[in-house]
Order: C-alpha cells, then sequence, then structure tokens
C-alpha cells in the first residue's frame, strides 16, 4: 500500500517536527528543571515596572503560601506596599484576605483577624 504524496509528506513533517521538539519537551519534564518558584525568584532581578514587580511577588507568595508562611508573608508584605504606593484599592483588599489566611493557618487568629478586617474595611470604604 502506497501513500498519497501529501498524506507521508506531512506525516514527515510531523515526524521531523516531533524530533526537533524532543530535547525541549524532555527538559521541560527533567526534575532538575526551574520551578516555577525559581522562574518568579529570577524574575525580580529584572528592572520591573511596579503592577509587574507587583505580580510576581504575588506569584512568589501563592507559590509559598503553605509551605514557607513567613517568606509568603514576606512577599505579600511587598505585594501590600506597593499596591498601597499605586492606590489599587482592589488589590489591598484581597492582599490583606490573603494575609489573614496564611495567619490563621499559621495559628495567629488575633492577625488573622486583624488582616480580614482590614481587607473588609477597604472594600467597604471603596
Amino acid at each position: 500500500m502506497t501513500l498519497n504524496p501529501r498524506i507521508h509528506a506531512i506525516v514527515s513533517l510531523s515526524l521531523y517536527l516531533l524530533l526537533q521538539a524532543y530535547p525541549t519537551l524532555c527538559a521541560a519534564q527533567a526534575p532538575d528543571a526551574p520551578s516555577r518558584l525559581d522562574s518568579l525568584l529570577l524574575r525580580l532581578h529584572d528592572p520591573l515596572v511596579d503592577s509587574v514587580r507587583r505580580e510576581v511577588h504575588l506569584g512568589i507568595f501563592m507559590e509559598l503560601a503553605f509551605q514557607d508562611n513567613a517568606r509568603a508573608l514576606a512577599h505579600l508584605d511587598t505585594c501590600i506596599q506597593i499596591a498601597e504606593a499605586e492606590n489599587a484599592i482592589r488589590s489591598l483588599g484581597r492582599f490583606y484576605n490573603n494575609q489573614g489566611v496564611i495567619h490563621n493557618i499559621s495559628g495567629r487568629p488575633d492577625q488573622a483577624l486583624k488582616s480580614f478586617l482590614k481587607g473588609a474595611g477597604i472594600y467597604r470604604i471603596r
């Protein structure tokens, strides 16, 4: 059975592209490939506008949130500082809520309540 020349060309091209992409696909699944956290931490060394820097810190917070609460809160504090400087009210409410969640799971209910109330107050004045 012979293949239609057009189908043969498509199959050949597909195989060629797959073989060319194979090393990249393997590297993406390698256990020593940089994690999302590593990529975000590297990105902090780039010159970024504040809104992008805030989102990078938020991404780092999300990666660390349930693993290393102290480091996560440090990055969230940076998000809060940038959002306050930018007057990003909506983001501030969300950040204080996230802060409350981390304080709560860390066994600091009083600080969690303060953060939740601060976030709710921000949404109330908006």
